[in-house]
């Protein structure tokens, strides 16, 4: 089967389901947009990527179809430029065969980067900014432990700043997690220093990476806050901002290549970008639909 097959095998079920996807993405789409080009934009985007993971072509064609259909409704973008998603393969054991040996396929997986998990949590008002994650670290440089400050809407239409942080012992963990996700299938998972987990783990010093860390942190973080996107369909968020300058810190793909699930081995970092706004004091913000964001 040549690439072009492939290729058709592998989209043609998204674009035989373009009304369902024009569908989702009218949830949080502005009035008078044209849905079908932004649908079809999706679509090329996906394309994009799997030009350079050439593996996305032998998926199986539903499990491309409920990936796409899941960043949709979380109202993120497949733009690789946009850095919201990670685009993956995965062999999923589907049965045995005749033989007794077990039968594989090809699923597709898209999760949420770092910065993908911001925007979700704007969209559903349970952040309203956040700080660049810090970093401590030891005599010899090597990470001890990692924060991040969150300003969260709260009672009483008020704000507060809440501080998550980590340290050496969550690191621990979540290199065992990466090595039981990495290691899948494999008898020897656990031992030798858990071999299968990230190298962003210990390439740094002989411990975590520290913008792997800041990409962690914010991952871990938002995860204890909850975030049901359908929140946005009924009540928006309202609160009062503090005064003075507000730093909202997205993460860049690369810091969080492997954050996802810890899958990615390439170890790639790339810079964090800052985004300044400031607000005057006692200034009553409401929090916008996700089509306003």
């Amino acid at each position: 089967m040549n690439p072009t097959e492939k290729q058709k095998a592998a989209l043609s079920t998204l674009k035989e389901s373009l009304p369902e996807i024009k569908a989702i993405m009218g949830l949080h789409a502005k009035n008078g947009v044209n849905l079908e080009a932004l649908a079809l934009q999706e679509l090329d985007n996906l394309q994009m990527i799997a030009n350079g993971k050439p593996e996305i072509y032998e998926c199986m064609p539903q499990s491309v179809l409920l990936a796409v259909k899941n960043v949709l409704k979380q109202n993120l973008t497949l733009d690789p430029y946009a850095g919201l998603v990670y685009v993956k393969t995965r062999n999923l054991k589907t049965g045995m065969g005749p033989d007794g040996q077990p039968v594989w396929a090809k699923i597709l997986e898209i999760q949420p980067s770092a910065n993908g998990l911001i925007s979700i949590a704007r969209q559903c008002g349970r952040i309203l900014d956040m700080k660049r994650p810090e970093v401590t670290k030891d005599d010899k440089g090597k990470v001890t432990g990692c924060s991040v400050e969150i300003l969260l809407p709260s009672a009483g239409n008020t704000t507060r700043w809440e501080k998550f942080s980590f340290d050496e012992s969550d690191f621990i963990r979540w290199r065992r997690a990466s090595d039981k996700e990495n290691g899948r299938g494999k008898n020897d998972v656990g031992t030798e220093n858990y071999k299968y987990a990230n190298a962003n783990y210990t390439n740094w010093q002989g411990g975590i990476d520290p913008e792997f860390a800041r990409a962690k942190a914010v991952r871990h973080a938002l995860k204890k806050l909850g975030t049901n996107q359908n929140e946005v369909i009924y009540v928006p968020k309202t609160g009062t901002m503090p005064a003075g300058p507000l730093t909202t810190t997205i993460v860049e793909s690369g810091a969080d290549e492997s954050a996802a699930n810890d899958e990615h081995q390439n170890g790639t970092v790339d810079v964090e970008h800052t985004v300044v706004s400031s607000s005057p004091a006692n200034e009553s913000v409401v929090i916008p639909n996700s089509s306003d964001l």
